[in-house]
């Protein structure tokens, strides 16, 4: 489908910004504060996504994930008084995705991810994802590696989802999906982050303090989160079988590509805050 001219724009100008710099000990981003009146579209049309710095993700290799084809994902970050809001950019020429149902598992479509860990502790860090056909997952994971996580948060998160593609049909060649996420403070309050719930026998119970620590909700200039930004390409080769965090079956092909954000590829699983980057809230003069 043919997008109008402002669109256009705004995502070549996206793909002209440099990456983020880093140096060689820590990933950081600066996530700028904006005034102006953000609407949640897909379009990145506001002056505040045209100023913001663009992440360039990386491909990783993990056990069952063969890289073939190089991905090309942007990334950008901008905060307010109400909320944290991301913007994925992802050339694709093949889009897929099956699954629509809230807290389905996107993991299996081509996704973007989001990983917070705000009191940079390691331990009781969020996980958002959203998959072309606009489906949302959020998962808060007790302790690194994935294997705990709950989805009864409910982090509040808002997205939309635009895109030169026609997901459904796998015959013809997709161009590009964009994803605009906005995750509300409130989804990082008390009220939201006071979970307990039982898995194999053990039970769990986090609030508010666990996950942020001292931290302050909205943050405050010069605040630092840890934070990883990453995507699921899916193939179209050869499928297998892999165990995912559930006990459930994942098929992955030959050609699926994981990309993210950190300071070296991590050798598992994206679920390794040690290697994740570093996002510092900032509020120009």
């Amino acid at each position: 489908m043919s997008r109008p001219m402002p669109l256009a724009a705004a995502l070549l100008l996206l793909a002209s910004l440099p990456a983020a710099a880093a140096d060689s000990t820590e990933l950081s981003y600066e996530v700028r504060f904006t005034e102006e009146e953000m609407t949640l579209d897909g379009q990145a049309n506001e002056k505040s996504w045209a100023l913001a710095p663009a992440i360039e993700l990386t491909d990783r290799h993990y056990p069952g994930l063969t890289a073939i084809d190089s991905v090309s994902t942007r990334v950008k970050a901008l905060w307010n008084d109400k909320g944290l809001m991301v913007l994925y950019h992802c050339l694709d020429a093949d889009i897929q995705a099956t699954v629509t149902e809230r807290d389905g598992r996107v993991y299996i479509d081509d996704t973007v991810e989001l990983f917070l860990d705000p009191d940079m502790d390691g331990t009781n860090y969020l996980q958002v994802a959203v998959n072309p056909r606009s489906a949302r997952r959020d998962l808060l994971i007790p302790e690194a590696g994935g294997r705990t996580s709950t989805r009864i948060w409910d982090s509040g998160l808002l997205c939309a989802v635009t895109g030169e593609r026609t997901v459904l049909d796998r015959s013809d060649r997709d161009e590009w999906w964009t994803v605009e996420m906005f995750l509300p403070w409130s989804g990082l309050g008390r009220k939201a982050l006071e979970l307990s719930w039982e898995r194999d026998g053990v039970t769990y119970g986090v609030d508010a303090r666990d996950v942020l620590g001292e931290q302050a909700v909205p943050p405050k200039a010069g605040d630092r989160w840890r934070a990883n930004f990453n995507r699921f390409d899916q193939g179209r080769g050869e499928a297998k079988v892999i165990t995912d965090d559930e006990g459930g079956q994942i098929g992955y092909k030959d050609g699926d590509v994981a990309s993210g954000w950190g300071i070296s590829p991590t050798s598992e699983s994206f679920h390794e805050p040690e290697y994740w980057g570093v996002l510092e809230f900032v509020m120009e003069e």
